[in-house]
């Protein structure tokens, strides 16, 4: 079911909380939250016109929603200068028996606000001003998230999941544009990062039994203007570098608690076709790969989109 958030009275002018009238939306239609299970009989499409939506608690996204904004014009929800809860939006609250889905189309022009509010963007969570992370993801197993910006704050998306796609996100003066707590398979596609202190860090070692990072995956990605590229482990995670740019990038990959560089960086511009770091298999002989380039082998042109050599989605 398809609705518009202005149908409900919500002002997008940024002046007043439009929490309710949003929650209205995506409650209509009688679909449930804390008995619904994962059912997806009920699905809805929310479509948030430009402008600006204030709130001051968070927005429940029920099982099988879909936020969608104009990519052209993205709207912006803002938290309020008095905002109290977790997250603007909370796609999985702790209430027995509830399930959400944490699905995105293009949404919000996503900024991680420093001072001006509280909790700043798409399920933000905070603490105070210089710990701001924008995006927090903590469990679940699948996912996709793209078009999004995240600008300033000290994380710019938080992460957990079994498996996740997410591609064409930019992360803009973030102290940590990707921080990676666990991870089974994470592919990161059309990544840009400019400005801050760490592109990715997959150093964390957390998750049931301490599990920590699985594999990562970035792909057709750049990153530019920070001192670390790529954080890693001593236990390190299985990172593919394909087709990266790196530009002004003191180290491109270091393992944390260490000094020496797995990747030397630049300051100028150092392009990664392959590169690998973890266990790499021939067969069935395996080895320990650290940062040594892997088989590099052009990608069939059917592969590539025509203007530059990017893998097609």
């Amino acid at each position: 079911m398809e609705r518009n958030v202005l149908d409900y009275g919500p002002d997008n002018t940024g002046t007043n909380n439009t929490k309710e009238a949003i929650n209205a939306a995506i409650m209509d239609g009688n679909r449930g939250f804390e008995d619904c299970g994962s059912t997806t009989v009920r699905p809805a499409l929310i479509y948030f016109p430009p402008g600006t939506y204030k709130i001051c608690t968070p927005i429940i996204q029920y099982y099988f929603t879909q936020f969608v904004g104009d990519p052209n014009n993205r709207p912006i929800i803002k938290g309020c200068e008095t905002f109290t809860g977790i997250a603007l939006m909370d796609v999985n609250p702790y209430i027995p028996g509830s399930d959400s889905q944490f699905r995105l189309r293009p949404l919000v022009d996503a900024r991680c606000y420093r001072r001006e509010w509280i909790a700043p963007g798409t399920n933000w969570y905070s603490l105070a001003a210089s710990t701001h992370i924008g995006i927090f993801t903590e469990n679940g197993s699948g996912g996709f998230v793209s078009d999004l910006v995240s600008e300033g704050g000290a994380i710019g998306w938080r992460v957990s999941s079994q498996q996740y796609t997410a591609t064409s996100l930019q992360f803009k003066n973030c102290s940590t544009a990707v921080d990676i707590v666990w991870d089974r398979g994470f592919n990161w596609h059309k990544i840009e990062i400019d400005g801050g202190s760490v592109g990715f860090n997959i150093s964390g070692i957390d998750g049931l039994n301490d599990q920590g990072i699985g594999s990562v995956s970035i792909i057709d990605s750049v990153v530019k203007n920070v001192p670390i590229g790529i954080l890693a482990a001593p236990r390190a995670a299985d990172a593919v570098l394909d087709n990266t740019i790196f530009t002004n990038v003191c180290i491109i990959m270091v393992l944390s608690g260490t000094k020496d560089p797995i990747i030397e960086g630049t300051s100028g511009t150092k392009e990664l076709t392959l590169r690998e770091c973890g266990k790499q298999y021939i067969h069935n002989q395996g080895r320990s790969s650290m940062g040594q380039s892997i088989d590099d082998r052009p990608r069939p042109a059917p592969l590539r989109d025509g203007m530059a050599n990017c893998l097609l989605v």
